[in-house]
């Protein structure tokens, strides 16, 4: 079981939301001149995702609902009417599709409902205390179960596990006896069980976490339990760190340092050998660091554009193009999928995405990427991932994968595809987890498993940082330049 201090707990409140995705895509249903007649004020119950909304008085108020269970969620708090309303689009008076300002990739379709429901109007106190507010523990333990139950992309694939034997630590026969940590305990387990990548629990003093499956840091905690040299197990990842950082400076050289603007989570350079080296650190944060309410989407693509569009007259001039995501924990689809837009040369389908809703999923919701209508790149690209390379990074490397020309070099990526469905306790307790899927042109769904590479190589392998070497690079110029030298036999 994972336990750590949770200092982080109000920054994670606020800012989880920006790890939900977005597209280029454009949905076909359009705001009609009748709609605007039509009032979004009334209850709203989402397709999928377990939300209902009650909008009224220029209020907004979102709760988390289950089949039993109807819990305020503080997340909507962030969401006035006025920013409801300016990113709805009103199919007619019982329909309304919102892409929260382009934070998902697929709109949210919410229903008109007649009443609020009565569950939603009892009383929960939000304090980490033993009472559980008007909610017993097993009432809260029925929330998260059921909410899972309902929502969860993967645990119909990796329930190995009963409610019972979760439930056996929360002795309802006698509260006493029963404290909050029985609660997270069970919790925590099922999360261990199910090993989805966004999943988490976070309470105040605790917080819950795991990784899909063994990885980079599971191989690092163990080399730190074979060395004395460093007393804590962070000082001795950061050190691995650091002197990664060094080796791979010595591939791609200082004048990566100067082509780096805005907030420098896009690089590039041109290595000595004229192969060209894409740095992407993260798909979000580009221009400015904002909350979750106050992103400028328009301002962020822009500057993708204007970045990608100095980075390709250099990448032209070169034998190909290695993009880095071994380090990027992802951000914004609409930004990763802008960066491929750049890439591309015609309309491409890259996949499709489903929702978890009752009995099954959503009709698939099909991602087409146009070109960017700027001057794009179509040479040949190796890209580099790692365990590390998570949520919107793979959603960019996924749509990669409906591109000519493009080999994988590395580890497989983290496995952790959907955005997070951010969900709350009556406790307070925060909690989330995966409920969307992805489906490759192949048929193919990457969910818990990552996308693979054709070569495979560890990332801060000690043994080649130790050598000064880095052999993810070596081969994805190897790769390039053998491309290179096949295009130059047959023009000659």
């Amino acid at each position: 079981m994972h336990l750590y201090n949770l200092s982080i707990r109000a920054w994670i409140i606020v800012t989880v939301f920006l790890i939900s995705a977005c597209s280029n895509h454009t949905y076909q249903h359009k705001t009609t001149k009748e709609s605007v007649e039509h009032t979004i004020d009334g209850v709203w119950l989402s397709k999928g995702y377990g939300y209902i909304l009650n909008i009224e008085n220029d209020q907004l108020v979102g709760f988390d609902i289950t089949d039993k269970y109807c819990i305020k969620n503080p997340i909507f708090s962030l969401f006035n009417r006025d920013y409801f309303q300016k990113h709805a689009q009103i199919i007619d008076s019982d329909t309304i599709f919102n892409d929260f300002n382009g934070l998902k990739l697929n709109p949210i379709i919410f229903k008109r409902q007649q009443l609020l429901p009565e569950r939603c109007h009892r009383k929960v106190n939000s304090s980490d205390s033993k009472s559980e507010g008007t909610y017993s523990i097993q009432e809260n333990f029925d929330v998260f179960w059921s909410t899972f139950i309902e929502n969860s992309v993967l645990l119909n694939e990796k329930d190995s596990f009963s409610r019972d034997e979760l439930f056996k630590n929360i002795d309802i026969t006698n509260s006493k006896k029963t404290t909050s940590k029985d609660l997270f305990n069970s919790l925590d387990l099922m999360l261990h069980s199910i090993r989805d990548g966004h999943a988490m629990l976070s309470s105040n003093r605790h917080y819950a976490s795991y990784r899909p499956r063994k990885g980079v840091m599971s191989r690092l905690s163990s080399e730190f339990d074979d060395q004395d040299k460093f007393k804590s197990k962070d000082a001795y990842i950061k050190d691995i760190r650091m002197r990664w950082n060094t080796v791979l400076s010595s591939y791609i050289g200082d004048s990566n340092k100067n082509k780096a603007p805005y907030l420098g989570q896009i690089q590039w350079s041109v290595m000595a050998n004229n192969v060209s080296y894409l740095s992407l650190k993260s798909m979000a944060n580009i221009v400015e660091i904002n909350n979750l309410s106050q992103i400028n989407m328009a301002a962020e693509l822009a500057a993708v554009d204007k970045i990608m569009q100095a980075a390709i007259t250099d990448f032209d001039q070169s034998n190909g193009l290695i993009i880095d995501l071994r380090k990027n924990n992802g951000g914004h689809d609409k930004i990763a999928l802008r960066i491929v837009s750049h890439l591309i040369n015609k309309s491409t389908v890259i996949g499709t995405k489903q929702v978890r809703i009752k009995n099954g999923f959503s009709k698939p919701f099909e991602i087409i990427i146009e070109p960017n209508k700027a001057k794009t790149y179509h040479g040949p690209i190796v890209v580099l991932t790692s365990d590390f390379t998570i949520s919107a990074a793979e959603i960019f490397a996924f749509a990669l994968l409906s591109r000519d020309n493009v080999t994988f070099v590395g580890e497989n990526t983290n496995g952790s595809f959907s955005d997070a469905l951010i969900k709350f306790l009556p406790n307070g307790w925060q909690y989330r987890l995966s409920n969307e899927m992805y489906i490759d042109t192949k048929g193919n769904n990457y969910e818990g498993i990552g996308i693979p590479v054709k070569h495979e190589i560890k990332f801060l392998d000690k043994k080649q940082i130790d050598a000064g070497v880095d052999l993810t690079i070596e081969k994805a110029i190897s790769i390039i330049n053998r491309i290179s030298d096949t295009i130059l036999i047959a023009q000659s």
